[in-house]
C-alpha cells in the first residue's frame, strides 16, 4: 500500500534520514491514511534524539524533550518528532516514571495502546504492523496492543480513549479488550479530570455519539466520570442502570442534536438528570424543576473544569426549557414577554435553545406543541429583525456614566443597569442617554447616590 506524505512532513523526514538517522510516519495518521480519511496531524518517530532533532532543524520548540518530542516548524506548520521510547514503571495509573530511547521502532511501537494506532508508514520501507492493525480495521475493531488489563493499568485513561475510537470510527471494541475495560474501569478515578473531559468531548462530538455514551455505560465508566451521581439510586457498583425508555430518550436527544460541545453536553446532563431515579447530591430529593436539573448540570460541568461560559451556556438550555403549559400561552404573549425571553436566553444561545426544545420535544413526541415553539421562534425572529435594544450591551448608557453621576464602582452599577433594562423591555423609546440618565437619578427602584 502507499500513502501520501505531505511535503513539509518529507522533508523532514528525509533531512534525518541524511544524516543518518531513520523515520516513519506513525499513529493516527497512518491509520487515518488506511481508512481514506485526510489526517489532522502528522507525527513522526524517529532514532534521533531531542538534541539532534534540534540541532538539524532551524525553528523547533522543546515541547516534550523528557519524553523524547520536538516539535518542528516547517511553512508556518507545526509537526511533532518524538524519538523511538520504552516506557519506564507507569506512575498512578496515568504517566511512566521516565522514559528510555532506544533505536527500534519496534519497542517503540509496542508500547502504544490500540492496534489501529501502533502501526507506522515509510515511503521506501512500505506499512510496519506488527500487532495486526490493518486487519482490526478492515474488521472495524478496537483491540489493545498486548494484555488489555495491564495496558490499562498503566494509563486508566485508555479505557475512556478505546471507547472515543469506537464511538468517532463506529468500531466495535474487541471482547477481550471490553472485559479488561470492565475489570480495571475503577481505574479512572486516577485520571484528572482535565484529561476525561478531553476524551469525553471527542465522543459527545463523535458522528454517533450514542454509540461511546452507550459503551460508557455498558462497561462500567460513567460512575468515574460523573461521580456527583456514584451514590444516588441507579448507580450501581456494576455500573449505571437506566429504565429502558430513559436511555432511548438520552442517546436520541444527544444524537439528534448538531455537533457543538454546548447542545451536546445539555443533551446528555438533561437527558441523564431526567431519569426519575436520580436524586440530588446533596439532598434526598428528586429533581423537581429545571433550576434543580441545571444546577445539578453546573456542579457537574465544575467537576469536569469547564469554562465559565461554556457552563453558563450549558445551564440556559436546561434552566429556560419551556413546559407544555408555557408552549400553550405562546399566542397569548405581548412583545414585551418575548423580549424578556430573549434578554434571558441571550441572542448568542438563541439557534441553540430552540434546536434543542425541538429536538427535546420530538423525542418526548410533542409533536402538537412543535408549531407552538415555531410560532414562538417567528416572534422571536421579527424581533431581532427590528433590532429592539435587548441585552445590556444595547443601553445607551453603560457603567462609566454612571460613575460620572456620583455613583460608586461596585454591584449598585450591576444593579442599575439591570433596572433600567428592565424599562427599556417595557418601553424601546426610554434608551436614549438623557432619558436613562433622568431614570438613573430619579427613578424610586433605583438608590440614588448621596
Amino acid at each position: 500500500m502507499q500513502i501520501h506524505i505531505p511535503n513539509p512532513v518529507a522533508f523532514i523526514m528525509n533531512r534525518l534520514e541524511k544524516e543518518g538517522y531513520c523515520a516513519y510516519v506513525v499513529g493516527g495518521c497512518v491509520r487515518d491514511s488506511i481508512l481514506g480519511k485526510t489526517p489532522t496531524d502528522w507525527d513522526i518517530a524517529t532514532n534521533a534524539k531531542p538534541e539532534e532533532v534540534q540541532d538539524l532543524f532551524e525553528y523547533t520548540i522543546p515541547t516534550g524533550t523528557k519524553y523524547g518530542t520536538t516539535t518542528v516548524r516547517i511553512d508556518q506548520q507545526s509537526f511533532e518528532v518524538t524519538t523511538f521510547r520504552k516506557d519506564g514503571c507507569y506512575l498512578g495509573n496515568r504517566k511512566p516514571e521516565r522514559v528510555f530511547f532506544t533505536d527500534s521502532i519496534h519497542e517503540d511501537l509496542a508500547r502504544r495502546d490500540f492496534t489501529i494506532n501502533a502501526m507506522a508508514y515509510h515511503e521506501r520501507k512500505g506499512l510496519l504492523d506488527l500487532f495486526g492493525g490493518r486487519k482490526d480495521l478492515e474488521k472495524r475493531l478496537i483491540r489493545s496492543v498486548g494484555n488489555p488489563q495491564k495496558r490499562f493499568e498503566e494509563d486508566a485513561l485508555r479505557m475512556l480513549r478505546g471507547i472515543r475510537f469506537a464511538a468517532q470510527l463506529e468500531f466495535d471494541i474487541e471482547p477481550d479488550t471490553e472485559q479488561g475495560i470492565l475489570k480495571k474501569n475503577f481505574l479512572l478515578q486516577n485520571v484528572s479530570p482535565e484529561r476525561i473531559r478531553e476524551e469525553f468531548n471527542k465522543i459527545l462530538l463523535a458522528q454517533s455519539p450514542s454509540l461511546g455514551i452507550q459503551k460508557m455505560i455498558d462497561l462500567g465508566l460513567l460512575p468515574y466520570i460523573l461521580p456527583e451521581f456514584s451514590n444516588a439510586a441507579g448507580f450501581q457498583s456494576d455500573g449505571f442502570k437506566c429504565s429502558q425508555d430513559g436511555l432511548e430518550y438520552l442517546l436520541t436527544v444527544v444524537d439528534a442534536v448538531e455537533p457543538d460541545i454546548v447542545l451536546r453536553l445539555a443533551a446528555f446532563l438533561n437527558g441523564l438528570i431526567k431519569q426519575k431515579r436520580f436524586f440530588s447530591f446533596e439532598e434526598n430529593r428528586l429533581c423537581r424543576n429545571g433550576d434543580d436539573a441545571a444546577e445539578i448540570a453546573e456542579k457537574i460541568l465544575k467537576h469536569l473544569k469547564y469554562d465559565k461560559k461554556t457552563i453558563a451556556q450549558v445551564r440556559i438550555l436546561i434552566e429556560k426549557q419551556l413546559s407544555k403549559e408555557q408552549l400553550l400561552r405562546v399566542d397569548c404573549l405581548r412583545q414585551r414577554d418575548i423580549k424578556y425571553f430573549i434578554n434571558d436566553v441571550g441572542k448568542e444561545n438563541l439557534e441553540r435553545w430552540f434546536q434543542f426544545q425541538t429536538v427535546d420535544m420530538k423525542a418526548c413526541q410533542m409533536f402538537a406543541e412543535l408549531q407552538k415553539l415555531a410560532t414562538l421562534k417567528e416572534q422571536v425572529d421579527k424581533i431581532l429583525k427590528e433590532n429592539h435594544p435587548l441585552e445590556r450591551r444595547d443601553l445607551k448608557i453603560n457603567g462609566e456614566d454612571l460613575i460620572r453621576l456620583g455613583y460608586p464602582r461596585g454591584p449598585q452599577i450591576g444593579k442599575i443597569l439591570a433596572d433600567l433594562m428592565e424599562q427599556v423591555l417595557e418601553d424601546p423609546a426610554v434608551n436614549t442617554k438623557e432619558r436613562l440618565i433622568a431614570l438613573a437619578m430619579s427613578n424610586q427602584k433605583i438608590d440614588k447616590p448621596d
